[in-house]
């Protein structure tokens, strides 16, 4: 759970400093399905952070694989089309979704030395009624685990 809660609170640091995010948070589907009542404000960052595959690399260290998806979404009913009042809000988001991916890309710590990497970008609008997006990133992670048996070589 270290690693979880590491990736977590530099996610949640790197976002913060962009400081347009004012609802910041764990992805636990708040804006999924019928719950009406939810009181985010927007625009708002979601961090999810998926499985993590752990192979043991020595006697006192793994290594792991994990993806950690940011969900952004943004005010509802912005209109877009040729000469509305909020078409260059339309810019402004997708810069908001660049600044974000730039500025996750490569973030590292001692337990992700190589940094994370952008690998999937997703629109979610449809989904989500409203202005969505899913940015994806992947890192390799190093843990040290407590052995508590004694090896003999």
């Amino acid at each position: 759970m270290k690693i979880r809660r590491l990736v977590k609170n530099t996610f949640k640091k790197e976002l913060k400093e962009i400081t347009i995010y004012k609802w910041i948070d764990l992805w636990k589907g708040q804006l999924n399905g019928d719950r009406k009542s939810y009181p985010p404000s927007f625009p708002a960052a979601y961090i999810h952070i998926s499985d993590i595959d752990y192979t043991d690399r020595t006697v006192q260290l793994q290594e792991g694989e994990v993806s950690v998806s940011v969900y952004l979404f943004f005010h509802q009913g912005t209109d877009s089309f040729v000469g509305a009042a909020d078409e260059a809000k339309e810019d402004d988001i997708l810069n908001i979704v660049e600044q974000t991916a730039n500025t996750l890309q490569w973030v590292q710590e001692d337990t992700f030395p190589d940094g994370f990497t952008l690998i999937h970008d997703k629109d979610l609008s449809d989904q989500y009624r409203r202005p969505a997006y899913k940015l994806t990133f992947q890192a390799v992670v190093r843990t040290a685990i407590d052995n508590k048996y004694n090896y003999v070589y």
